[in-house]
């Protein structure tokens, strides 16, 4: 089944068990990453909706590819998202992302996690 929010409760565990270790930005950019090639598939008839990038070298390709994505666009992306759920009443302070800026270790194995656990 294409874009699939599935894969997103196991990465939370995994969040919430290393939360310096792994970037769940990453993680979340390469599965949208993937699944752009399913979306266009369906678009566009054809099949199947599932074609390389849902095979292992194809995944990891994207997820090496996301890491420096990752790095420029995780930032920004969360400074908005923080901006507009702190103006909702009852935003947890618990929730606010104490750093916009994962190591590179984080974002590599977030990025590698994702698209792995894609396939």
């Amino acid at each position: 089944m294409p874009v699939t929010p599935f894969h997103l409760g196991p990465a939370l565990l995994v969040k919430a068990a290393c939360p310096r270790w792994f970037s769940l930005g990453a993680f979340t950019l390469v599965q949208v990453a993937i699944d752009v090639e399913s979306v266009s598939n369906i678009l566009a008839g054809r099949e199947p909706v599932h074609g390389p990038l849902h095979t292992v070298p194809g995944a990891l390709a994207v997820g090496l590819l996301m890491i420096p994505v990752s790095r420029r666009t995780l930032p920004p992306l969360v400074r908005l998202l923080d901006g507009l759920l702190g103006r909702v009443d009852g935003y947890p302070a618990a929730l606010r992302p104490a750093d916009t800026r994962p190591g590179a270790a984080a974002l590599a194995i977030g990025a590698v996690v994702g698209a792995l656990s894609h396939v």
